[in-house]
C-alpha cells in the first residue's frame, strides 16, 4: 500500500481523474446553459408575437370617455393576456447572460398590469378624465419591454 502511494503513476491517476471530472462538470455546466438559451428563446419570441398584438390593440384603444364599455372590456382583455404571458415568462429560468434582462421585463409587465388595474378602477369609479397619464406611462413601458425583450433575443441568438 505505501509503495502504491510513493509510485509517480499513483499520483498520475489521481490527476487525471480529478481533470476528467472537472471538465465533465464543465461540460454539463455548458450544455445546460445552451439548453436554457434555446429554451428561453424559444419561449422569448413567441411571447414578444403575443404581446406586441396586445400593445397594438393598447394603442387602438377606442376613448374612455366616449365608449366606456367597450374600453372597460378591451382594458380586460388586454390584462389578461398580459398576465399570461407574465406568467409564462415567470417560470423560464433563464440562462445566466440574461439574468437581468429577463428580471426587468418581468418588473416592467408587472408595472403595465398594475397601471392596468388602476386605469380600470378609475373607469369603474367615473374618472375617465384621469386615465391619460396612465396610459403613457404604460406607452413607455411597453417601449422598455419590447426593446428588453429584443435585446435578449439578440444576446441568445449568437
Amino acid at each position: 500500500m505505501k509503495k502504491t502511494i510513493k509510485s509517480s503513476s499513483f499520483w498520475i491517476g489521481i490527476v487525471i481523474g480529478i481533470a476528467i471530472i472537472i471538465a465533465g462538470l464543465a461540460l454539463f455546466y455548458y450544455s445546460d446553459e445552451k439548453r436554457l438559451e434555446k429554451e428561453q428563446l424559444s419561449a422569448l419570441k413567441l411571447s414578444q408575437k403575443n404581446l406586441e398584438k396586445d400593445f397594438k390593440e393598447f394603442d387602438s384603444l377606442p376613448d374612455a370617455k366616449k365608449d366606456k364599455k367597450q374600453y372597460v372590456k378591451q382594458i380586460d382583455k388586454i390584462s389578461n393576456s398580459i398576465e399570461y404571458e407574465y406568467n409564462d415568462l415567470v417560470e423560464i429560468e433563464p440562462p445566466e447572460k440574461t439574468v437581468y434582462i429577463h428580471t426587468g421585463v418581468l418588473d416592467n409587465l408587472e408595472l403595465i398590469l398594475d397601471n392596468l388595474d388602476s386605469v380600470d378602477l378609475l373607469i369603474d369609479n367615473k374618472h375617465e378624465d384621469a386615465v391619460k397619464p396612465f396610459e403613457d406611462y404604460i406607452d413607455d413601458l411597453m417601449l422598455y419591454v419590447n426593446k428588453d425583450i429584443e435585446k435578449q433575443i439578440k444576446k441568445l441568438s449568437k
